[in-house]
């Protein structure tokens, strides 16, 4: 598939089916070329084969938490995106892919989980953006280039159970585009901040909703009650993100830190407990 003269491989599936499908990091394997585990992955001897592609793309839906790890290691989730970033890089050294980019970078061409409302097994809103802040943090760190996320609007079910629809819009959707109403996850989508609490402090990660330049204020709540005040401060950088670490004692799992970009947006608040894992069909 060609974008904007982008060579890119079709999306892949992020869980093997018995008889039907191969495991992501698997196929990758078996296509260019490499061996190893996703920890140190090599180029098979005497496999001549190359291919061309300026993206590799893969559809990382997670079936639980950001923090999620699949059962099998070939397979994906949003938290094990690096064993793919890793193997994709390890092949462009090796040079198994060729892009005349310079480098094949890695996109989630598809991400996304359903919300409830409307979907009354998918996540709350508030969860919801929780998650979805998280995951945009952990696909920075994985070194994925492009996330896009599925999709603008509530899907239309036109008589389908919620299973069978996506009902993951930025948009609860309404009779009309007019009558959509945005969801809370928009924010996070938008202008996305995520932290982790330390034994110290805590650090911080973020990207500015236009992706670029701005200074930037980090706001803390100590604990669940009580206004936020400024603990610290930072400058985005020409990609409009920026990160950092804030040493202040004394905040604990029921504070919550939130950024303010200057003559911009405050972010949601996001708050300090570890985020726990469970099962959770991305589909609902």
């Amino acid at each position: 598939m060609t974008h904007n003269h982008l060579r890119i491989s079709g999306g892949l599936a992020p869980n093997a089916v018995k008889n039907r499908a191969i495991a992501p990091l698997d196929f990758t394997r078996r296509a260019l070329c490499m061996k190893g585990n996703y920890k140190n992955p090599k180029p098979k001897p005497r496999c001549k084969a190359r291919v061309k592609a300026d993206v590799w793309a893969v559809h990382p839906y997670t079936t639980g938490s950001p923090a999620h790890r699949p059962a099998r290691k070939a397979n994906l989730s949003v938290g094990a995106l690096p064993r793919m970033t890793k193997l994709i890089k390890a092949a462009n050294r090796a040079g198994k892919l060729k892009s005349a980019k310079g480098r094949t970078q890695v996109w989630a061409t598809e991400f996304s989980w359903d919300s409830n409302k409307p979907d009354p097994n998918g996540l709350s809103w508030n969860e919801h953006t929780r998650w979805v802040a998280e995951a945009m943090y952990l696909m920075f760190k994985a070194k994925v280039d492009t996330m896009i996320w599925f999709g603008l609007r509530d899907q239309d079910r036109n008589g389908l159970s919620f299973s069978k629809t996506f009902q993951s819009g930025l948009y609860l959707r309404g009779n009309t585009l007019e009558e959509d109403k945005p969801k809370k996850v928009i924010k996070a989508f938008s202008n996305p901040f995520y932290a982790k609490l330390g034994r110290k402090g805590f650090r911080y990660w973020g990207r500015t909703p236009d992706s670029k330049r701005a200074r930037v204020k980090i706001l803390g709540r100590r604990k669940g009650g009580g206004g936020f005040r400024k603990v610290g401060s930072t400058k985005a950088n020409k990609n409009g993100i920026y990160s950092g670490f804030i040493r202040k004692r004394g905040f604990t799992k029921r504070g919550a830190v939130r950024s303010k970009i200057s003559g911009g947006p405050t972010s949601v608040p996001f708050r300090l407990y570890k985020t726990k894992d469970r099962r959770q069909p991305p589909f609902g």
